[in-house]
């Protein structure tokens, strides 16, 4: 899958006793589709020998450094000894607001250890590819996370982007260890739209924590 594309997804998650509203992997993640944004048609002037033309240039492009998730949230707590097939009760999730999705490189987060970032550290932690353009980070994660509690973790005021369909805020922390996570929260209708950095093929992995 080229993450370079923007993607659509559904994630279905079950919390097990005993980790209530506490951050958990995602059990499934349901790919819809991808796509990118494509230049249209090439813009052309006709003009003749000894005319002086005054043009207008609008030129839109794609950019290569970020990515961007969106999709629904739906999910379930489960009472179980073993997995959701074997589920002794289970409690239906309605979608809410303010529920929490994070996307990570790590496939085994570390949450227990979390801080803010500034957009320089994330900048300096991306590399050198990440400080050009009008893309850089600091001209991306321009703003300060409006609120975000993670695992009991307060992550208000870490660095931020908000992206503009669906409109929602990605917020990134790190754990320590230069691991990154960018979280966002779910809309009142169990929405949500997540900003990855991405300049090739790479492999997100999610974390939710239900509200």
């Amino acid at each position: 899958m080229n993450t370079k594309n923007m993607i659509f997804f559904v994630l279905a998650l079950g919390l097990f006793a005993g980790a209530l509203y506490a951050i958990g992997n995602s059990t499934n993640v349901d790919y819809v589709e991808s796509g990118r944004f494509e230049e249209g048609a090439i813009g052309s002037q006709e003009i003749d020998g000894g005319n002086v033309t005054t043009l207008n240039i609008e030129a839109n492009q794609s950019t290569t450094k970020w990515a961007g998730f969106k999709g629904n949230l739906t999910g379930s707590l489960i009472l179980s000894e073993n997995d959701e097939t074997d589920a002794f009760y289970i409690w239906d999730w309605t979608p809410a607001a303010s529920s929490v999705i994070c996307a990570s490189e790590e496939d085994n987060y570390v949450w227990t250890t979390t801080a803010n970032i500034t957009a320089a550290t994330l900048e300096s932690t991306l590399g050198d590819n990440y400080k050009l353009g009008i893309d850089k980070v600091t001209e991306t994660f321009d703003d300060d996370c409006a609120s975000m509690t993670i695992a009991g973790r307060d992550h208000t005021n870490t660095a931020a982007a908000d992206t503009t369909n669906p409109t929602a805020e990605t917020c990134v922390i790190n754990n320590g260890a230069s691991d990154l996570a960018f979280c966002t929260l779910t809309l009142a209708n169990g929405a949500f739209g997540l900003l990855v950095p991405a300049t090739s093929a790479v492999t997100y992995y999610f974390y939710v924590e239900l509200v």
